[in-house]
């Protein structure tokens, strides 16, 4: 198991997600709409173990919010503070809508299923990896 300083360095590597399941049968997302995301399942790796579990086995925001007016990726921690990530990069393809960005000294990178809202991340740095499964919706 991860001991407390690993799992807040994956914590803060991934800096928005969240914990509110979704109706599995997400409607699709048109990359026009903002979002309101949820995370079903994390894996964390850090000095060549990894533990997976849902967000709060991880210390992880509640919600995910994508405003694809402003370009940014934000949430409220358990301290009731809004933590916010630009998108420096956007790219709406046919099926697929990539995010990216840099947090903590970590490069992000979020992919939504555009027919179904399904939800991909990764957080990837010197210390921490870390893969993110949810869904998105419209809100």
């Amino acid at each position: 198991m991860l001991n407390k300083h690993l799992i807040t360095a994956l914590a803060a590597g991934a800096a928005l997600v969240a914990a509110l399941p979704m109706n599995a049968a997400a409607a699709g997302v048109n990359g026009k709409a903002n979002l309101m995301c949820s995370v079903s399942n994390v894996v964390g790796c850090a000095d060549g173990m990894c533990m997976q579990g849902g967000p709060a086995a991880f210390g992880l925001m509640h919600y995910l919010f994508v405003d694809f007016q402003r370009k940014v990726v934000h949430g409220v921690n358990d301290e009731g503070k809004e933590v916010t990530s630009p998108v420096r990069n956007m790219e709406i393809t046919e099926q697929a809508i990539i995010l990216q960005g840099v947090e903590n000294q970590r490069g992000w990178t979020l992919g939504i299923g555009r027919g179904d809202g399904g939800l991909r991340m990764s957080s990837t740095g010197p210390d921490v990896n870390i893969i993110i499964i949810g869904d998105c919706a419209e809100r």
